[in-house]
């Protein structure tokens, strides 16, 4: 089996949003939710053991919460809604976040990276194992934030990078504090905020990396002008495909390129199939998924800049994701259609976790 490493997972929201307990295994999480629910969360793909049977030696997990303009504090209130009115309250479910990933690594399901050193000595440590589940091996973390809304001042940025938090997006779904997300028609194109540039400029002078994803046309032009340090997109498609604001450009993933990173191939098939109609039961195959693969390697002109992003579970769950995923595990079967399109045996490591593993041993603190 390849060992994963995954550019992008939302483990704590699934906790503490979706109210899914990931000690158990995937069977008994589906087992306490109504197939018929109509929550969006879907049916779930992944818990911490799955992870483990599946390889997945280390993800990058987020916190997310937001905070955007304009949110109605008299809405009907749900608890898979993401948003809140006032920046004060998305800062403290951000630290509730990184508070539930704590006690994780405490009861030893995570292990969080912080450093090059520590990512080099948990990598030697799951190659070395030859079962994850038997050994009950911690996965590793990499904690970034989903959208910069839990920052309630540009000052505090640093407090969190002493917590841990390693990368940040500045905006998800449409506007917030710092930029313009990825849009509905209804929202358009849009600019950085100054809090947004404030924020920029001090990432670099910490060493926290920014990720694309999510982020609007005009405020990628603008982010990648002010910020000078590493690139990545964790979760996003390419738009030449799939052709939606949510996924990235031909330019856009040169920009990534150009500075060393790594594009994150995701899962949820509205980002996979270009003319995606929505009906269900879908007929997209993980193998189209190879399509976006290319596409990145095309643009390269090499096999080191895309990985695995899946955002499985990220507001989706296995309804809408390829015909031959049920759980995460099935991951794995993607090796043989990279194979099918003439990806050698290291191309498909580079893949599954040296590309990712390369990028992070390079921009960690030391």
């Amino acid at each position: 089996m390849q060992l994963i490493f995954d550019g992008h997972l939302d483990l704590a929201m699934q906790a503490l949003v979706y109210e899914r307990d990931q000690r158990l295994t995937v069977a008994e999480i589906r087992g306490r939710e109504r197939a018929d629910n109509p929550s969006e969360r879907g049916r779930c793909t992944l818990s911490f053991d799955e992870l483990r049977a599946a390889r997945a030696g280390v993800v990058v997990s987020t916190i997310f919460i937001r905070c955007k303009p304009g949110v109605d504090p008299n809405r009907v209130i749900l608890r898979e809604d993401a948003d809140y009115p006032c920046p004060t309250m998305a800062h403290a479910n951000g630290q509730m976040q990184v508070s539930y990933y704590k006690l994780m690594e405490e009861l030893g399901e995570l292990r969080f990276i912080t450093s090059k050193g520590e990512l080099a000595t948990h990598l030697e440590l799951w190659e070395e194992s030859d079962d994850p589940v038997k050994d009950k091996l911690p996965i590793g973390m990499i904690m970034m934030m989903e959208g910069a809304d839990p920052i309630y001042r540009v000052d505090q940025t640093a407090g969190w990078y002493e917590q841990g938090l390693r990368c940040i997006s500045l905006a998800h779904f449409g506007n917030s504090r710092f930029g313009c997300g990825t849009t509905t028609a209804s929202e358009g194109d849009g600019p950085l905020t100054e809090l947004g540039k404030e924020l920029l400029v001090e990432m670099d002078r910490l060493g926290i990396v920014l990720d694309l994803s999510h982020l609007s046309d005009m405020s990628i032009a603008e982010a990648t002008e002010i910020y000078q340090g590493p690139l990545i997109a964790t979760h996003s498609n390419c738009r030449r495909i799939a052709d939606t604001s949510r996924q990235m450009t031909d330019v856009q993933i040169k920009k990534v390129i150009d500075r060393g990173g790594v594009v994150g191939a995701v899962l949820c098939v509205s980002m996979i199939r270009g003319d995606f109609d929505r009906k269900m039961p879908h007929d997209v195959s993980i193998r189209e998924l190879a399509d976006h693969v290319v596409r990145v390697c095309d643009l390269a002109g090499n096999t080191d800049h895309v990985g695995f992003g899946t955002d499985m579970d990220g507001g989706f769950g296995a309804d809408w994701i390829p015909t031959e995923v049920d759980t995460y595990r099935d991951l794995q079967k993607f090796a043989e259609v990279l194979s099918g399109r003439g990806f050698s045996d290291e191309d498909i490591a580079k893949f599954y976790h040296e590309n990712w593993s390369r990028f992070w041993l390079k921009h960690l603190p030391g």
